[in-house]
């Protein structure tokens, strides 16, 4: 597994990817705009309303907020404007066309997968202690893969686990599957450390490009008070 480097950090999104390539976009959750809620759809803002806990619904707006600024420079339509069509697993798609893409937040940290027009999934997680690793394992992966944990050392298990994890979560939303559907069957990806302290995969379909030929962006959202189409 390598570490990406070298993500630029911009405030608006280059030319769209061409056919084959993939932008990756690293998306800070604390740092929320003042306009990130108007720019919300009522099905996201529903969704805000369903989080308890007011940082968890924050970063989901500010997620939300950042994708939908980031997809408005690609497509050129006003941030508000988008529609999204949903798969039946709740896959996202735009509506209007453009360019295909996958979003994943876990704690104050995004990951945003940008492609012409491949089948693409994203997952990041913090690489931390699970206390409920093996038990996750066997349900998910099978008795196979959870012996195989069972034998790696104590600091070696969350990683490895993690690998996994975020591997099949990336592999099903490709597929736009659950997870207990094998959906990691046949699907190219690439795990990696997006930053110190955090595991990531890519997948797509036909193929996932080379970690040399991936284009990384870490957004800056605008100033407050500064208008962003």
């Amino acid at each position: 597994m390598f570490r990406a480097r070298g993500w630029k950090q911009l405030s608006r999104p280059p030319a769209p990817p061409a056919g084959g390539e993939v932008h990756l976009w690293l998306l800070d959750l604390e740092r929320r705009g003042d306009r990130d809620l108007s720019l919300l759809s009522d099905r996201e803002r529903q969704r805000a309303g369903r989080y308890r806990d007011p940082g968890d619904r924050g970063r989901f707006i500010a997620a939300r907020g950042q994708l939908r600024q980031i997809l408005g420079g690609y497509t050129g339509i006003p941030a508000a404007a988008l529609a999204f069509r949903y798969g039946p697993q709740g896959k996202p798609a735009l509506v209007s066309g453009g360019p295909a893409f996958n979003l994943s937040h876990a704690g104050g940290q995004g990951l945003l997968g940008i492609t012409a027009a491949a089948d693409i999934g994203v997952d990041i997680e913090p690489l931390r202690r699970r206390e409920n690793a093996l038990a996750l394992a066997r349900r998910v992966f099978g008795d196979a893969t959870a012996r195989t944990l069972e034998r790696l050392p104590r600091e070696r298990l969350d990683r490895a686990f993690l690998r996994r994890w975020t591997r099949l979560e990336a592999c099903a939303k490709a597929r736009g599957e659950g997870i207990f559907r094998d959906a990691g069957s046949g699907v190219p990806v690439i795990s990696f450390q997006p930053a110190g302290g955090w595991i990531a995969a890519v997948a797509m379909l036909p193929r996932v490009p080379p970690g040399s030929a991936w284009q990384l962006f870490r957004y800056l959202p605008p100033a407050p008070g500064r208008r962003r189409r």
